[in-house]
């Protein structure tokens, strides 16, 4: 296979570049659906209330005591974060496991789809997402109350950045052998 609309390759271990461009329909999205004749259309922010608490000091077991169903969806950033929850939450989730505790990355690019939506969403583990990634996916919510879940000690996303390498090639011809 030869690609010839970019001469440009960009590669990174990184699976968010590989979704770049889904979250960017999701973004244009958003903006489409809030945009109206009206140049003054007043768009309400939605109450933020901040968790923030040590590691293992029981942040985790607070939102599974409080979560509900009908109301909640719990964004994470970390696999293990969501196997947690998953399992302090089993039994009240059953079937709705998939819908009701989802990833950052998921929320991006799937967005809420029907029933699976929220009034609140609770995000985990705020310092590891980006500050507009949060706000995109309040939006996509159409959420007006937001719980975040944080450490103000956690290794932040900006601090993640410079993990993995990113590397630029201007290749004459791509293909795959």
């Amino acid at each position: 296979m030869i690609l010839f609309y970019d001469p440009i390759v960009v590669t990174a271990r990184c699976t968010s570049v590989a979704l770049e461009e889904r979250i960017l329909e999701m973004a244009d999205a958003i903006i489409r659906s809030k945009t109206s004749n009206d140049s003054r259309e007043e768009r309400t922010e939605p109450d933020i209330t901040w968790v923030n608490g040590v590691q293992d000091c029981g942040k985790i077991t607070w939102v599974a005591k409080h979560f509900v169903t009908e109301m909640n969806v719990v964004i994470t950033t970390a696999l293990e974060a969501t196997r947690n929850l998953r399992e302090k939450l089993a039994c009240r989730l059953e079937v709705n496991a998939i819908s009701k505790l989802r990833k950052m990355v998921s929320v991006l690019v799937n967005g809420f789809q029907g029933l699976k939506s929220c009034d609140c969403p609770i995000v985990d583990e705020i310092f590891m997402s980006h500050f507009g990634a949060i706000v995109m996916a309040t939006r996509l919510a159409g959420a007006k109350k937001v719980l975040l879940i944080g450490h103000v000690n956690q290794l932040s996303f900006f601090d993640r950045l410079n993990f993995f390498e990113m590397v630029y090639f201007r290749p004459n011809v791509l293909g795959d052998g």
